[in-house]
């Protein structure tokens, strides 16, 4: 949120959250999950698939997993634990290059 309010300089920071939440309760972005202790948003239109991604925690690094692979790992976490519903799509590790450094 902090990064839309800082590219529209002209814009109040208040009607900035007011559009996001009114986009989000129109399905047009969700919540993905927060980053430090900001929430992050990905925009939901029929273009763009429910999808998760994994982000580096060493150096932010961040990849999208496609639709195929966001459902297993709904399924498995379904299957495994009994949770139906995921409200972040964003999973932290190591990417490859951190894990050699290491």
């Amino acid at each position: 949120m902090e990064d839309i309010c800082l590219s529209l300089p002209d814009a109040k920071k208040s009607t900035v959250y007011r559009i996001v939440d009114s986009l989000e309760k129109e399905g047009k972005v969700r919540r993905t999950g927060i980053d430090g202790r900001r929430n992050q948003y990905q925009y939901s239109g029929a273009l763009c698939p429910m999808h998760m991604h994994i982000k580096c925690r060493d150096c932010g690094k961040t990849e999208h997993l496609d639709y195929a692979t966001t459902q297993a790992i709904m399924r498995s976490v379904d299957e495994l634990l009994g949770f139906q519903a995921l409200t972040t799509t964003v999973l932290d590790g190591l990417c490859g290059e951190c894990r050699k450094k290491k």
